[in-house]
């Protein structure tokens, strides 16, 4: 039924750039923009692989096409796009199908795919259909409403929940790096780039908890724009949770996040979302507890030949 090309088997002259530009893309996410943007990248340097890179015309119009990227003896599948009125026809199976059969006869061994999520249905339905197994990459995306009565928790004895305070910068940054050794080492310069310089700084923002006017507890009252929120509009974030291990266990990290809640509901926000890993699973009791419910979960896929 469908006739699969490569790249140099097309006829009609027109670039690959514009192929991709044609196909608009299934899912209007972050996730899906990111992959748009590689693909993009490797069609206008020439890096994706040919003999695995093809594509679907339909009335000499693109229709479809899955792209490749090959390293050695282990494929990526990068993007599977299908033009929107020929999507439930069995085409982007073909073409993946296709693509396997390529990289077979390439002597390729192991085929990768990018980060899905698993509010992807389509491509999760597409990908076990065909024997990819998922590997959980642990990131979870959750959001709760702001409408309604929001959850409240009073600071722990002997210690105090406020705002940031103009000249204490250095001793946030400092607590930040205390409580997220893993993500990297802070500068003041650090705190400027990523905070005060953005649109939405408010150094009220940033809410601590102090034990004898020391800080030891942090979150901010954030914003963000995810790709496909129907009204277009920012979204509030509950950005930065941390707690001095020294001060763990006492309910600060509740009290903190309800003061947050409190605050987007104040500046107007219809949800509140945030970011966090399955693998803390006390964080992760402590925002469902909140009313937080996972909205979606990353993994990738593996599929050996």
């Amino acid at each position: 039924m469908w006739t699969l090309r490569r790249a140099d088997e097309l006829s009609g002259g027109m670039p690959l750039g514009q192929w991709l530009e044609r196909i608009p893309v299934l899912a209007s996410t972050d996730l899906a923009h990111q992959r748009c943007a590689r693909c993009k990248a490797s069609i206008e340097t020439g890096s994706f692989d040919v003999d695995a890179s093809l594509f679907v015309s339909d009335n000499d119009q693109p229709a479809g096409l899955v792209l490749v990227t090959t390293s050695a003896e282990v494929a990526h599948l990068e993007l599977v796009a299908v033009r929107t009125d020929l999507q439930r026809q069995g085409l982007a199976t073909t073409l993946v199908q296709g693509a396997l059969s390529a990289l077979r006869r390439k002597g390729m061994k192991v085929v990768h795919t990018g980060t899905v999520s698993s509010r992807e249905l389509q491509a999760v339905g597409l990908l076990t259909s065909l024997a990819f197994v998922g590997e959980g990459l642990g990131s979870l995306r959750m959001r709760r409403s702001l409408r309604g009565d929001l959850p409240i928790a009073e600071a722990p004895a002997g210690y105090h929940l406020r705002s940031l305070r103009v000249g204490e910068e250095a001793a946030w940054v400092e607590l930040r790096n205390l409580c997220f050794p893993e993500d990297g080492h802070w500068q003041l310069d650090h705190f400027r780039q990523e905070l005060s310089e953005a649109d939405c700084f408010a150094l009220d923002r940033i809410l601590v908890a102090t034990r004898q006017d020391r800080l030891v507890g942090t979150t901010i009252a954030w914003e963000v724009a995810y790709a496909g929120n129907p009204d277009g509009r920012p979204q509030g974030l509950i950005h930065w949770v941390g707690v001095d291990p020294e001060d763990r266990g006492v309910g600060l990290g509740k009290a903190l996040n309800t003061m947050a809640l409190g605050q987007l509901a104040e500046r107007g926000y219809a949800e509140a979302w945030l970011n966090t890993s399955r693998n803390r699973v006390a964080a992760v009791g402590l925002y469902e507890s909140l009313g937080f419910e996972v909205y979606r979960e990353l993994d990738r896929y593996k599929l050996t030949l």
